[in-house]
């Protein structure tokens, strides 16, 4: 695949018809026996193939980070879903940006939202709503938090305001909370410049009510203690309540859970933990659909598919067998290698000197 012209870096998308069509030619299937039936058995191994190859674990583009909400009495966190595995942990705290004035623009009790009382809400009476705070002096926010009290469909925007009435959104996302008890979401704004005020703006006909929204600033993280099964197992307090410095994940089918300890209590309802995830790879449905990975795996994946398609499908030319399994081989090779961290390797070996 080449650049689009003059170097600009615009490229070509490569899309899984692209990837389909190049792995039944090198199968030696010509294009007038691919049928429907072809089709779906080519999907099926595709994504068989982007599944196993979280069993590699090197998939750099996979990494992303996650902020997970603490619950008092909770020690159970649940990842989102698709979380492969939890690579690290980090216990986040946070500075509230004191507020001057509270607002709601669709009504309900603006102060509910700042008012440190989880039972109290803002519960705005139409749709679409903003709710937010001035500040005293011009003030910048890293992370916002917000307690949803009510469930719904949500297409959130953070805006702030640098003379009170103009209101410019910084960042927008979907949020979707579920029936039952309050969930906290949060969130970290980039750039976000030094400003009077900042709201929350719903875009949604399901109505806002917040139980509490926190502007915050000044994140200090320190890394948290991993521990194994045996570990957590061991432990003989596991509802020991205090601001948690441990945890053990639990792989699940679809995703993972952590469980934390000590368990969370009044002291730790605004922390978060930040975590580093490998996620899975999308599956792929559409032959359109442009394909969850960077080109440097564009041709390991392709020699991958053919290799599969050949051993599956009756019309492949089963001669070409063992080149397309070479072929495999040394551009799997290849691209694991590529996949590469350029920062220095560091070893700890945990030697310490003998206490008698």
């Amino acid at each position: 695949m080449s650049l689009s012209g003059n170097n600009t870096g615009a490229l070509v998308p490569y899309t899984a018809r692209h990837m389909m069509e190049s792995a039944l030619r090198r199968c030696g299937i010509p294009a007038a026996k691919w049928g429907s039936e072809t089709v779906a058995v080519a999907f099926d191994h595709f994504n068989l193939m982007m599944t196993e190859m979280m069993n590699l674990g090197v998939q750099l583009w996979a990494r992303d980070k996650i902020i997970l909400p603490l619950y008092m009495n909770r020690n159970e966190v649940p990842c989102p879903m698709g979380t492969s595995v939890v690579i690290s942990a980090n216990q986040r705290t946070l500075t509230r940006v004191p507020i001057l004035t509270a607002f709601s623009d669709s009504l309900g009790t603006a102060l509910a939202a700042f008012d440190d009382n989880f039972a109290t809400s803002c519960t705005q009476e139409f749709a679409n709503g903003a709710i937010g705070a001035m500040f005293a002096t011009p003030t910048q926010v890293t992370t916002v938090g917000i307690l949803f009290d009510l469930p719904g469909h949500f297409g959130m925007f953070y805006e702030y305001t640098l003379d009170g009435t103009t209101w410019i959104a910084l960042d927008a996302v979907t949020v979707t909370v579920d029936t039952g008890t309050a969930q906290w979401y949060w969130y970290d704004i980039e750039g976000a410049p030094l400003a009077m005020g900042w709201r929350v703006r719903s875009a949604s006909p399901d109505l806002l009510s917040i139980a509490e929204l926190f502007f915050g600033n000044n994140p200090t993280e320190i890394p948290m203690g991993t521990w194994s099964l045996d570990d957590w197992n061991a432990m003989p307090t596991k509802t020991t309540p205090g601001v948690p410095w441990n945890w053990y994940q639990q792989r699940d089918i679809d995703t993972s859970r952590l469980f934390v300890w000590p368990m969370p209590n009044e002291q730790a309802r605004y922390l978060q933990l930040v975590c580093w995830r490998r996620r899975f790879l999308n599956d792929v449905s559409d032959m359109a659909q442009q394909l969850d990975m960077p080109r440097r795996w564009q041709e390991a994946l392709t020699a991958s598919l053919a290799r599969r398609l050949c051993l599956e499908l009756p019309e492949a030319d089963m001669t070409r067998f063992p080149m397309l399994a070479q072929l495999e081989t040394a551009s799997m090779a290849m691209a694991t290698g590529e996949e590469r961290d350029p920062a220095p390797m560091r070893y700890n070996p945990g030697l310490e000197v003998y206490k008698f």
